[in-house]
């Protein structure tokens, strides 16, 4: 006798590690808004500089596409979710590079 979950249980097994991925990138989007937060608060207490203001605006319009990217992952359904889809349709190391460059900023404005 089979098991009539059998086929339910593998798709969540499949799919589990997909949502773990989905998950990161979510982690990763709160992270750069923390730090976009911080670096904006830095900033007010300085005098304007058009070079962080110029990184500030860089890094929001990465944040909100970074988000777009997530908010469509979260909209597919767990079965249209592969690892080749997530990994083609948004690389990390490109949003590692973002959360860096505003950990630096947030050096600068926040050094006193």
């Amino acid at each position: 006798m089979t098991d009539s979950n059998e086929p339910l249980q593998r798709l969540s097994e499949s799919t589990e590690p997909l949502e773990q991925q989905v998950n990161r990138y979510a982690s990763n989007l709160k992270h750069i808004d923390e730090l976009l937060e911080r670096a904006r608060n830095g900033a007010a207490g300085r005098a304007a500089h058009a070079g962080i203001q110029a990184q500030l605006e860089k890094a929001g319009n990465d944040r909100d596409r970074f988000s777009e990217h997530l908010d469509q992952l979260k909209q597919m359904p767990p079965d249209a979710l592969s690892e080749e889809l997530i990994e083609k349709s948004g690389p990390m190391g490109i949003w590692d590079a973002v959360a860096m460059e505003l950990e630096r900023l947030v050096e600068r404005v926040e050094r006193k």
